[in-house]
């Protein structure tokens, strides 16, 4: 049987919580569970809509030397200014569908970082390296030119020979792409903001937020008559 095309019922998807600290594990899994769903049914609205999607992973913080001095409210400022002035930068995010983002803060000199998962539309983009770096050099203009990024997908062969590959471009019906997005991707954001909102202290103050992600779109109309034939996947995972 080829696994990228049997059935996979993504509305009940298992939450893993083997990385969960135990003496905790009731509240993050609380807040992880929740952050997750919301999530993970982001992601597969999008996938009814779209037959397939550009999955592009970055981390986006500062450079080490400055890292630490950089205040909660001025990263804060940086994320906001990326992803509410997208119109004004149709070259980076022309066809994004969705995305997601979670603030950690690193140990020995790392600083806050966020973790941003972004959602294109496949049929309008396709080099999801290229957008990787277009968001990369973004950052950097608002950061002053003191932002840091990481780029997952230039590690796509790598991880896709660890069976890990959840990014790049993931078609409606390969089942375990779609997986590997949820799984690894999707849950490393919701594991990472969680264990962040237990260390930290303020998020129950309403302080800040550890997560945020982009509007749920409205469901399709199943009355509606659709164009052309059903997507099909060609195996393809560029």
């Amino acid at each position: 049987m080829n696994t990228n095309r049997q059935h996979y019922d993504f509305s009940n998807f298992e939450f893993d919580t083997t990385a969960y600290d135990h003496r905790t594990l009731d509240e993050l899994l609380y807040r992880a569970k929740r952050n997750m769903s919301e999530l993970a049914k982001l992601i597969n609205r999008l996938f009814e809509r779209h037959s397939r999607i550009l999955v592009v992973r970055i981390d986006l913080g500062y450079k080490k030397e400055v890292a630490e001095s950089v205040p909660l409210e001025i990263v804060q400022m940086h994320r906001e200014q990326l992803l509410t002035d997208r119109r004004n930068h149709p070259e980076v995010f022309e066809g994004l569908l969705g995305y997601a983002w979670c603030l950690e803060y690193g140990e020995q000199g790392g600083g806050y970082h966020y973790h941003l998962l972004a959602l294109y539309n496949g049929a309008v983009r396709r080099d999801d390296v290229g957008l990787g770096m277009a968001i990369r050099d973004l950052w950097n203009t608002i950061a002053n030119g003191h932002g840091h990024c990481y780029i997952s997908n230039f590690d796509k062969v790598k991880l896709e020979g660890q069976g890990n590959l959840g990014i790049g471009m993931i078609h409606r019906d390969n089942v375990l792409l779609r997986i590997n997005l949820i799984e690894k991707v999707a849950t490393y954001i919701a594991k990472k903001c969680t264990v962040f909102d237990m260390q930290s202290g303020r998020t129950d103050s309403g302080d800040f937020r550890t997560f945020g992600k982009s509007w749920m779109p409205k469901p399709l109309d199943q009355n509606a008559p659709r164009r052309g034939r059903p997507p099909q996947s060609n195996g393809s995972t560029w």
